[in-house]
């Protein structure tokens, strides 16, 4: 998700700056550019840990097949062919 989020932020940033030319790449314009990102993935870091739901009681359940012999005594061989 933070992928994607900065890969947009680069694109519109790149459209912005360098191919439209719409405000210069100067360092007053570098700077806020450059930070607001950190910011905005540590805001995001830090809301994520308090508000993602958690679970201090987990229980993971799963079937099982069990392979038990359906005869009485020895199993010799088993007819299988591969796929």
């Amino acid at each position: 998700m933070i992928s994607l989020l900065l890969a947009g932020y680069a694109l519109i940033t790149w459209l912005i700056f360098i191919r439209w030319r719409l405000l210069p790449w100067k360092i007053y314009t570098i700077i806020p550019v450059v930070t607001f990102p950190v910011v905005a993935i540590v805001v995001m870091v830090l809301l994520l840990n308090v508000f993602a739901p958690t679970s201090s009681d987990v229980r993971v359940t799963r079937y099982e097949v069990p392979i038990v012999p359906q005869v009485k005594g020895r199993v010799v061989e088993v007819a299988v062919k591969t796929n």
